[in-house]
């Protein structure tokens, strides 16, 4: 069994200070808001591998160090006169726990920490947003920093960020680059004009979008008609395949995934126009690239089907991105405005979105380590692909909400969808079906879907002759 004390560290920022929230902070702080007590925190937890020279000490300077460093780990959110407010703490201490294990625990006793930072809200009025523990063994060397932050602090590009950061500190002599725009100064960046007339000129994107998109896309399905269903998916083939399509097209894997789910939707619900809304981490700038804080903003995906080759049409969908990504800078509240009065106007709900969440993947072209994988290696991995069905919580007001986590040497990824709207299992592996069909043969959108079609009646006619 393990054993385990508190240690205090003392922090000390280069300054305090109060200011309003960005635009990406105010939804999750009205998200976090409306949560029923006990349900997900969307806190972001990881580990960290600590080399065998490093000391307790020099480990516990490495965590002040990088809560120091950001100003989204030291900072208390609280209501001012009925707005939100944050507030960098300029010094305070920071309680760390430490479990000294037994050999061979240390896996066990990090995934218990896990699970306990994950499933405890943090007062973030009162608490910072950010804990951490250290496992050592018995000789007190540590192994493992167990690190986790509320949403409302960072969010995945964030959280990627302070990983990076703690690593690094705990390098002696690796230097650090500069740190990113601070959320208090990104907030005050929002009120000036040059913001605000970002912030028209997307609105506009939205509006149009919210009055010209099929219902399919926005309109919930009516009450008590199913029920959401979840699915995790592995695949190394579609790792490869994007590797491949990338080189090819310059776009990046997630660009990629959200263009071939927009086609797949597309294909299933025979709508030549499809609606994604995206979770976009506006990163556009040098100062912003390296900002810690809740930095997703909403993006309306639009893209048309066309009877053309795959390729073109990830041209078009790599136009329709950078359009999404334009049109993402604005406050989520407006967002949110137009949904309703596209509820008045249309008569559609405002809960019928679908959405792509790319929470690990950027904007670059990053492939595997296999930088040339053949055809051959490709079909060869398909039949190490899981799909695994899950149990759990995850729809956020969506009827259709994808989570993509890895598109490194695989691909990981997230789908749940009401059982009505669309079979999560299934439309998980034609997904990968598709991108890797669509690579190898730049088959005319036509076509893919005839080949859709006989692939759906194969599977039903697997299920009954399985029966």
């Amino acid at each position: 069994m393990s054993e385990c004390r508190d240690i205090s560290v003392r922090f000390h920022g280069p300054y305090g200070r109060r200011g309003p929230l960005m635009w990406s902070q105010l939804m999750f702080w009205n998200w976090l808001r409306t949560r029923p007590p006990g349900s997900d925190t969307l806190n972001l937890v990881g580990t960290c591998k600590v080399r065998a020279n490093r000391g307790l000490t020099e480990v516990l300077d490495a965590i002040r160090a990088l809560v120091e460093r950001h100003d989204a780990l030291h900072t208390v959110f609280f209501e001012e006169d009925g707005r939100p407010v944050q507030e960098v703490v300029r010094s305070g201490e920071l309680r760390i726990a430490v479990h000294t294990v037994r050999p061979g625990e240390a896996d066990t006793v990090a995934d218990q920490v896990k699970r306990a930072f994950a499933d405890q809200p943090f007062d973030l009025a009162a608490q910072l947003p950010v804990r951490a523990a250290v496992i050592t063994g018995e000789d007190e060397a540590p192994l493992t920093v167990v690190l986790a932050a509320s949403h409302m602090a960072v969010d995945g590009g964030s959280f990627h960020i302070v990983r990076d950061d703690f690593t690094a500190l705990l390098e002696p002599g690796r230097a650090l680059p500069p740190r990113g725009q601070q959320p208090v100064e990104r907030a005050a960046y929002e009120a000036t004009a040059g913001a605000i007339g970002r912030e028209e000129k997307a609105l506009q994107h939205w509006t149009r979008s919210l009055r010209e998109l099929p219902r399919t896309w926005l309109d919930d399905l009516p009450p008590g008609t199913g029920e959401p269903l979840y699915a995790d998916m592995t695949s190394r083939a579609l790792a490869l395949a994007l590797s491949l399509l990338t080189q090819r097209t310059r776009m990046s894997p997630a660009m990629i995934l959200q263009a071939a789910t927009a086609l797949l939707l597309g294909l299933y619900l025979d709508e030549n126009e499809v609606g994604l809304h995206l979770q976009v981490a506006p990163r556009f700038r040098p100062e912003t690239r390296e900002l810690v804080g809740a930095f997703n903003l909403p993006g309306m995906f639009r893209v048309r089907l066309r009877d053309e080759p795959f390729s073109a049409f990830l041209a078009h969908a790599t136009t329709a991105s950078l359009k999404a990504y334009a049109s993402c800078e604005c406050d989520p509240q407006k967002v949110d405005a137009l949904y309703v009065r596209a509820q008045a106007e249309r008569g559609i709900s405002t809960t019928g979105r679908c959405m792509v969440n790319a929470l690990a993947s950027n904007f670059g072209t990053a492939v595997p380590a296999d930088q040339s994988p053949s055809l051959d290696s490709i079909e060869k991995s398909l039949s190490q692909t899981r799909v695994i069905d899950r149990g759990l919580d995850l729809a956020l007001g969506a009827k259709f909400y994808l989570y993509i986590f890895d598109v490194s040497d695989k691909v990981v990824l997230r789908l749940s969808a009401d059982r009505n709207f669309i079979p999560t299992h299934q439309f998980l592996l034609d997904l990968e079906w598709l991108i890797v069909e669509g690579m190898k043969s730049d088959a005319r959108l036509a076509d893919l879907a005839t080949a859709l079609t006989a692939r759906r009646q194969r599977s039903v006619s697997d299920v009954f002759s399985a029966k």
